[in-house]
């Protein structure tokens, strides 16, 4: 046997151990340990991971961070509108004892974060819902009643400047002057009938 050949020979059985390796890898790694070991040979270090990759750790310092960012923006946010004023408004007439032709009430808005904080910085739009004769509103949420109006009602609007999403709405009554809105509407027959009694007494 030539050393040509003996080279060869060689070559084939370092392929074969390779390839015996990398079999022993894909079918029992604690084998592949055991086989190294017994020929006094290091064996590599395989670490299997299992699991999902899990978050980093958040630092107490990171959480209470967050926390406060949180709160700002909670003061900051418009959650609800309160709107202060009289629900019921006597029509002026000009026959009655006052003689006045208009009459204006001041409406004003209470706006609140979300941590039911007042934000008197805060600014509303004001508006009524639909245009209703002899009723008004200005920008300031001053409300103007003239004799032109008729009984009945109208609904008053404060939206946020921040958040056109959140407003609030108010139901104004209307009345005539003198009246008792309260009581109940009498029948006409009701109403004769009482004269008639009245009368006979």
């Amino acid at each position: 046997m030539n050393k040509e050949t003996t080279k060869k020979m060689i070559s084939r059985a370092q392929v074969v151990c390779v390839l015996f390796f990398l079999i022993c890898l894909l079918i029992d790694i604690p084998f592949t340990n055991a086989y190294f070991s017994a020929h006094k040979t290091s064996a590599p270090i395989i670490v299997l991971v299992e699991g999902k990759n899990e978050a980093p750790a958040v630092s107490p310092a990171q959480e209470d961070q967050a926390t406060d960012l949180e709160e700002e923006e909670a003061k900051t946010d418009v959650a609800a509108i309160e709107i202060d004023g009289p629900a019921e408004i006597a029509i002026p007439h000009l026959l009655a004892e006052d003689q006045v032709d208009h009459i204006s009430f001041q409406y004003t808005a209470i706006v609140f974060n979300e941590q039911k904080e007042k934000m008197s910085d805060e600014k509303v739009n004001w508006s009524l819902a639909a245009a209703t004769p002899g009723v008004t509103i200005s920008d300031d949420g001053v409300v103007t009643v003239t004799s032109e109006a008729v009984p009945g009602s109208c609904h008053i609007y404060a939206t946020s400047q921040t958040n056109e999403q959140v407003a609030a709405a108010l139901e104004v009554l209307l009345i005539l002057p003198h009246t008792d809105s309260s009581a109940e509407p009498v029948e006409a027959g009701e109403e004769i009938a009482k004269d008639t009694e009245e009368i006979l007494q």
